[in-house]
């Protein structure tokens, strides 16, 4: 039976060290479960002018490449590319919970530079996700497209710090830090 360190005091009351591990779990669970869901979901918006997918869309900077792309999930795909980016408007809100919940009451700089940089990522990717529906259900332009990359670049950019933060809080933590 596993040895329990006594809480800290945080002004005056108890604190927990780390959210309860089924309380973590689940957010995470759920947010790999959608992560899944969302790519089996958009398989079939892997089209030829669109190898990548989703992430090709996201990538594309420019305008006529971007109308191909939407051209061949119109006639392709119409419904998956619906649903998947329908769900992915969900996907920021449960990163966010799922990082919050693993990093718990991390003491180390990399919990606040994690959730720093998650919190950034999913106002990117709503960002992204917004200019992607306007492009789909309206009319591709420049100042779309444009949108969808740089707030697309920034979500990339952002989810690997908050991926880096995670992994020296996780580390702190095997060090037997408060991480």
């Amino acid at each position: 039976m596993g040895h329990a360190h006594p809480p800290r005091r945080v002004r005056g009351r108890a604190a927990a060290t780390a959210p309860r591990p089924a309380t973590a779990r689940t957010p995470v669970l759920l947010a790999l479960g959608l992560l899944v869901t969302i790519n089996v979901v958009a398989l079939p918006l892997r089209t030829p002018a669109a190898p990548a997918g989703m992430l090709t869309l996201q990538l594309t900077a420019d305008p006529t490449t971007a109308a191909a792309i939407v051209a061949s999930w119109r006639a392709a795909a119409w419904t998956p590319t619906l649903w998947a980016h329908g769900l992915d408007l969900l996907f920021p809100v449960v990163a966010v919970v799922a990082v919050r919940r693993l990093v718990g009451t991390s003491t180390v700089a990399a919990g606040t530079v994690a959730t720093g940089a998650v919190l950034t990522a999913a106002v990117a990717d709503q960002v992204e996700n917004v200019a992607t529906l306007v492009t789909l259900l309206g009319e591709v332009t420049a100042a779309g497209v444009g949108v969808t990359v740089a707030a697309a670049g920034l979500k990339w950019a952002a989810y690997v710090v908050a991926g880096g933060a995670l992994g020296a809080v996780w580390a702190a933590r095997r060090r037997g830090g408060a991480g």
